[in-house]
């Protein structure tokens, strides 16, 4: 009888892979969930705290599936632009360059699609997220027509940017 029960626990399982914790399946990454199913949240503020000039041709930024980041009051970021049309969760992108460091003096949940404005003109929307520097920093990336620095935008430290809430979400909610 012991030598069943001891066989029983040679059995390869979800849970023995994972020291007794069931694996987890990214919604995103399976397929389960498209669009996140979120409506009614506010845009999002930031200020710029170190402002960027990097042009880079081959970054390798491997950007995760999740759509979605929430982002804490305080926490600083870093926002990247790309002109790579393909550029959305789960990409490799190499086109990048550097806005700025930004601190965000609201919290709130940012999502693919999220227009980037400074002052009112729009530069670019949200393409996804990178965690090379995590637990540091995202690299937040958006991506436009046309890349551009930070110092090509005429950022300054204490400029702010806005995060702009797609009000066209949560459709399959």
């Amino acid at each position: 009888m012991l030598a069943d029960q001891n066989r029983s626990h040679d059995k390869k399982t979800p849970e023995s892979e994972t020291n007794g914790h069931q694996s987890l399946i990214d919604p995103y990454e399976s397929g389960m969930v498209t669009n996140p199913m979120i409506i009614g949240r506010p845009g999002m503020e930031c200020r710029v705290v170190a402002v960027l000039t990097s042009v880079k041709e081959k970054r390798g930024l491997k950007l995760i599936h999740p759509q979605t980041r929430c982002l804490r009051k305080n926490d600083i970021h870093e926002l990247l632009m790309t002109d790579e049309p393909d550029a959305g969760p789960g990409a490799r992108v190499d086109r990048v360059t550097g806005i700025a460091f930004v601190e965000f003096t609201t919290g709130g949940v940012m999502i693919k699609g999220d227009a980037v404005l400074v002052g009112d003109v729009p530069i670019g929307e949200i393409a996804g997220f990178d965690e090379t520097h995590m637990p540091n920093h995202y690299n937040i990336l958006m991506k436009s027509r046309k890349r551009v620095t930070g110092k090509d935008l005429g950022l300054n430290a204490g400029d702010k940017i806005f995060i702009a809430a797609d009000m066209h979400r949560g459709e399959n909610a």
